[in-house]
């Protein structure tokens, strides 16, 4: 039988440090300038989405306008 060691207390191999919350100097200089692509929404689906399945939820979104 293979016994592995595992501490729950292990050190990572490297400590990095952030100057800020936005600090991206862990990632490549190539990635963090690309630019940002986002994903459209499809109206059709958002429409045909059932809001009583979010109730209970923290957030809502403030700019979401229901379907008339």
């Amino acid at each position: 039988m293979i016994r592995f060691s595992y501490s729950p207390y292990c050190l990572p191999a490297k400590l990095t440090s952030l100057k800020t919350r936005r600090d991206t100097c862990n990632f490549d200089k190539e990635f963090t300038k690309m630019a940002v692509d986002l994903t459209p929404t499809d109206k059709l689906v958002i429409m045909n989405l059932d809001q009583d399945d979010f109730m209970g939820f923290s957030y809502t979104n403030p700019a979401y306008e229901a379907p008339n």
